[in-house]
């Protein structure tokens, strides 16, 4: 009797899925499996069509040959938990701003982080207009666990003022992985603020993204305990990261955490940590380099806000940056430790004569600068004219 019955859940365990998978639609003559792991399913047919579907019962949510229309429904279809959206490979053309507000766990997956190009290179979603491409907003109350993965957004120009991802209201715990974001103004704006909650983006995750060719390549105003790890940050006209907020307040950016990411080539730092920001830690191998105009990593509040506090950059690597390595402005409690700060040959990094390794200024407080490999820049290692920093137990190499 336990045989047979064993035998029967054998059979339903194989067999059931295997039927329910094998059953498929025809959409304008095109086979369309009518399940998925997804809770909706957006595709193209031959003519450009956009579909959305369901991807359990395989119902058609939409129909358009706008991306914006098919997308938008997908997500408006989604109860307020959220749910996950796959966007099949392919490049959209978006007409508008798509909208994930005031719904917890959204997830929209791509098949890959595209190219630009091409319709079969991943899923791509671009406008020849000049918005925010995509737009996730707390307006009404805080909403949790948004995730965008796989995918390139490509906007209409570097200097076009909008977002590849614009970020607004009260935020907690949303996730990015694997996004490329490509000729905006700003690549990943976590601008927070507004509606009817703190206006605090908390805890986003941020994970092997390529914010690159961009105004700024990420810029986060209000935001607590962001964690950016790996992922290329590269040839932005003026910041690969950079922190700065209006508020001094509870607003203020803190504990932000930037981990074994590139950030090459950018126009006046490949890292800006300016005013009402705390608790900032840079390490693991982190790559700066190939500043055009100013210096890889600029740590330097500005008149009218608090001054960057408890900042620690650890165990990078700064190169062929045109002011120096290192430039420590108005700022309280600097840990610089365990870097390599050097002028030198790089196959992908031009020699710019790196003036300083280390450039501390008259208004940088409490200066700690321990275990550093410095060499080869032109003017001097390190340079303090503050005349308050501790310098001990650095390598200094001609």
């Amino acid at each position: 009797m336990i045989r047979k019955i064993l035998k029967i859940c054998v059979i339903l365990a194989v067999s059931y899925p295997l039927n329910l998978l094998a059953q498929s639609s025809q959409i304008d003559g095109i086979a369309t499996m009518t399940i998925s792991t997804a809770d909706v399913v957006v595709f193209k047919d031959q003519t450009g069509k956009i579909f959305a579907k369901s991807g359990l019962t395989g119902k058609i949510i939409n129909r358009s040959s706008d991306a914006t229309t098919t997308i938008q429904a997908a997500i408006n279809s989604l109860p307020v938990n959220g749910g996950k959206i796959y966007i099949s490979s392919g490049s959209y053309n978006l007409s508008s701003t798509i909208y994930i507000k005031n719904k917890h766990g959204v997830h929209i997956e791509g098949a890959a982080r595209g190219m630009q190009s091409g319709d079969q290179a991943g899923t791509v979603l671009k406008s020849d207009k000049a918005i925010d491409l995509i737009e996730i907003n707390g307006e009404e109350f805080r909403i949790f666990g948004v995730t965008l993965s796989n995918m390139l957004l490509w906007g209409t120009g570097r200097d076009n003022g909008k977002a590849g991802i614009m970020i607004k209201g009260t935020t907690d715990a949303m996730t990015f992985y694997n996004v490329g974001a490509n000729n905006h103004g700003v690549g990943f704006h976590l601008q927070g603020g507004g509606g009817k909650g703190s206006g605090v983006i908390d805890a986003p995750q941020i994970y092997f993204c390529d914010p690159q060719r961009n105004g700024i390549g990420i810029h986060i105003e209000r935001s607590h305990y962001t964690k950016i790890v790996g992922g290329e940050f590269s040839d932005n006209l003026q910041y690969g990261i950079f922190l700065k907020s209006e508020d001094p307040g509870h607003q203020r950016i803190q504990g932000v955490k930037i981990n074994s990411m590139t950030s090459v080539r950018n126009g006046e730092a490949n890292i800006y940590i300016g005013s009402n920001t705390e608790d900032i830690t840079v390490s693991g191998g982190s790559d700066v380099g190939g500043v055009v105009r100013g210096s890889g990593i600029i740590i330097a509040g500005e008149h009218g806000g608090s001054v960057p506090t408890n900042i620690i950059v650890s165990n990078a690597h700064s190169y062929n940056n045109k002011i120096a390595g290192i430039k420590i402005g108005n700022s309280n409690r600097v840990l610089i430790q365990g870097n390599i700060i050097t002028e030198h040959d790089h196959s992908a990094v031009d020699l710019i004569a790196q003036q300083h390794g280390i450039l501390i200024e008259d208004g940088a407080e409490h200066v700690l600068i321990n275990g550093n490999i410095i060499a080869d820049n032109k003017i001097a290692n390190i340079t303090d004219n503050s005349g308050k920093a501790i310098i001990q137990g650095n390598s200094l190499q001609p």
